[in-house]
């Protein structure tokens, strides 16, 4: 199974090392989506936004779990992209990211101001100001969370 050379154990070319999946993982991660992450996902970002709605459960959970996704995420990316062209253009790769979060994101601030409105909640300005230019953590760091979606 594995012979010696040098001060090194080296597989023998007859042997297979693989894992029993690594053929399907090796094709699921050269394909440009990942489906069996997006409910993971959606469970992280559902624990965040029923957090800052008042809910009492773990909201740094779901920012962690966010965090490794996330992670994950972007590495595959930016490999998948030195792969094919033998250098992570960061730019490209940042223009990329702008073009796919700020409209979802400016999309989910349009709708929870609609919603507090609505539903005549106290709506603290200066905190979705924070928000809409990404300044919510010095915002909080300075002012405390007063835990209002934002």
């Amino acid at each position: 199974m594995f012979r010696a050379t040098g001060l090194t154990m080296q597989p023998s070319p007859s042997t297979d090392l693989r894992l029993p999946h690594y053929d399907r993982l090796k094709q699921s991660l050269s394909g440009s989506h990942l489906p069996a992450l997006d409910g993971l996902r959606a469970v992280a970002v559902s624990l965040v936004i029923l957090y800052h709605s008042g809910w009492m459960i773990p909201g740094g959970l779901g920012v962690l779990i966010f965090f490794v996704l996330s992670g994950f995420l972007i590495t595959w990316l930016m490999l998948k992209e030195a792969d094919r062209f033998g250098a992570v253009s960061l730019k490209q790769f940042y223009i990329r990211r702008s073009l796919r979060i700020f409209p979802a994101f400016y999309v989910f601030v349009a709708l929870g101001l609609s919603a507090l409105l609505f539903f005549h909640k106290h709506i603290v300005w200066p905190q979705v100001l924070a928000a809409l230019t990404y300044w919510s953590n010095y915002f909080q760091a300075t002012h405390g969370d007063p835990n209002t979606l934002f």
